[in-house]
């Protein structure tokens, strides 16, 4: 029952009632506003979190829960769009595709326009990086019939583009480097892997090569980053010369005839043409130059790769978890024991067999790098001591 204060007129009874209407709503307004502070100070909290994942960890899942137990209590769904929006982009970054594609399809559901913005933004992505066609297809007529931001819709036809052919398993190739050395995509298996095609007669190399370099020299000392460059230049000078320009070194391809098996191999249309793989040997972008697009899909596909890993309890090179890692090492030094055998008995190719073994089952252990440099030894011994250059002279 509500008590009406004594000696209001019919003016001061209409005040009353409104105040009485209006003090829920007041109320709404300040615990709104209130749950939007909140939701700020563990969203900045969390964005700080992101910047180094692997560090982060612990932290990264306690700011999850902690925005989750704030959309708890949002009864008004004020947090609904970007609420979602905080925790896709926390569940992409720690390698929870599947939980980041549905959070930020209920803050799509959910949201404002600016959040929506960034929450369709996302979901390309997200959906790119997968070499989700059909998927990317849907949201490009989506976004197009509710927004007219001409950078999403741009965005959206960019990667319904750029998608086409990808998500199939990447053809392997062999060749040789400048220095004669094997190069091959299978030997960079279990990393993200940047393969370049270029000449420096091209302006689109001439465009994309400083980039392509540069990203290169920024990663290469990175585990989970693989790179092959190849040159179709005629000049083997112009090639040494651009490498000891970018002051660089890498595995370089050059010619036609050494290029031809990996052009073929890459589906190569023109020049520069840049393909990316990801650690499973998926084929995740391929088409000409290299773009920003490329650059971020190489970062991310490695962000991946460590998340996945950290959640699985390892570091890079570990091969896995607590207990399976000495699982894994066990199985890896059996197989390298083995390998030793069949050396000494002279049988190399069941040698090569047994340490191919570890490449494949677990391409990010040192036991893997070791039985790289066995099988690179066995496939190019060195010439006898009777044979070497100047040898009895």
């Amino acid at each position: 029952m509500t008590v009406i204060p004594p000696r209001l007129g019919a003016g001061g009874l209409l005040g009353a009632c409104l105040l009485l209407l209006l003090s829920p709503i007041a109320r709404a307004d300040d615990d709104a506003t209130g749950l939007r502070q909140q939701f700020t100070d563990i969203e900045n909290r969390l964005n700080g979190h992101l910047n180094d994942i692997v560090a982060n960890w612990d932290a990264i899942k306690q700011d999850m829960s902690d925005v989750e137990t704030l959309m708890g209590k949002d009864s008004k769904g004020v947090l609904k769009g970007c609420g979602n929006h905080a925790l896709a982009t926390a569940a992409f970054r720690t390698a929870q595709l599947d939980k980041a594609l549905a959070y930020e399809k209920a803050a799509i559901a959910g949201a404002e326009e600016r959040t929506l913005l960034f929450a369709y933004a996302q979901l390309l992505w997200m959906n790119f990086i997968q070499s989700k066609e059909g998927e990317l297809n849907r949201l490009y007529a989506d976004i197009k019939s509710r927004m007219s931001e001409p950078n999403i819709v741009g965005a959206a036809e960019r990667y319904v583009n750029q998608v086409k052919g990808c998500g199939g398993k990447a053809r392997d190739f062999t060749t040789k480097d400048l220095d004669g050395k094997p190069v091959s995509l299978s030997a960079l298996r279990g990393k993200v892997v940047l393969v370049f095609f270029w000449d420096t007669s091209t302006p689109g190399s001439q465009r994309d090569l400083p980039s392509v370099l540069g990203i290169a020299k920024q990663l290469l000392d990175d585990p989970d980053f693989g790179f092959i460059s190849l040159s179709l230049d005629k000049d083997i000078a112009a090639v040494r010369r651009k490498l000891q320009e970018c002051n660089i070194t890498c595995p370089q391809v050059w010619g036609e005839a050494d290029c031809r098996g990996a052009k073929g191999a890459m589906g190569v249309k023109e020049i520069p043409w840049a393909v990316v793989v990801d650690d499973g040997g998926i084929v995740r972008r391929q088409g000409p130059g290299l773009g920003e697009d490329s650059i971020a899909l190489v970062k991310d596909l490695m962000m991946l790769l460590k998340a996945r890993r950290k959640a699985a309890g390892g570091k890079p090179g570990s091969g896995g978890a607590g207990g399976a890692t000495s699982d894994i090492d066990r199985e890896c030094k059996g197989l390298l024991a083995m390998g030793e055998q069949f050396e000494r008995n002279g049988m190399a190719e069941k040698a090569i067999e047994k340490y191919q073994s570890i490449i494949t089952k677990h391409p990010n252990t040192p036991h893997a790098a070791e039985a790289r440099k066995r099988i690179d030894r066995l496939k190019n011994p060195p010439p006898p001591e009777g044979k070497k250059a100047g040898a009895g002279s």
